[in-house]
């Protein structure tokens, strides 16, 4: 008889970045099923979208109230949020950068250099 080569490898595709899966493997022949083995694996973290609806209200005294909504595809755990501000909207020259202390979609800009020009806004996780 002939020596049968069995394919014990495969390739998953299309998988979110920043995703848990559990992967369940099996063997079957003629007598059945085998018992499965199961592999918990993680995907890389990617960049996050950017996130969404950023909102400005000037109602805090000596600032400005940020607030937004996270991306649609995080990519993984946002672990912070970094905001731009630029006195042109082009952002060629970035006026200063703020990095939150955590992953609020709220940010208080408070104290006499807060800026009255324009903001953005991005995601931060693992990956950047």
């Amino acid at each position: 008889g002939g020596s049968d080569k069995l394919n014990t490898s495969v390739t998953l595709n299309k998988l979110t970045a920043g995703t848990r899966y559990m992967i369940r493997v099996w063997a079957t022949d003629g007598s059945g099923v085998s018992q499965p083995i199961e592999k918990t694996v993680r995907t890389e973290d990617d960049i996050p979208s950017l996130p969404r609806l950023l909102r400005t209200a000037r109602d805090i005294e000596n600032g400005v109230e940020l607030n937004w909504l996270p991306p649609v595809n995080p990519n993984g755990v946002i672990t912070s949020y970094e905001i731009e501000y630029s006195t042109n909207s082009a952002f060629t020259t970035i006026s200063g950068t703020v990095l939150t202390k955590n992953s609020s979609t709220h940010y208080n800009w408070t104290g006499p250099e807060f800026p009255t020009n324009y903001m953005r806004v991005r995601a931060v996780n693992s990956a950047n």
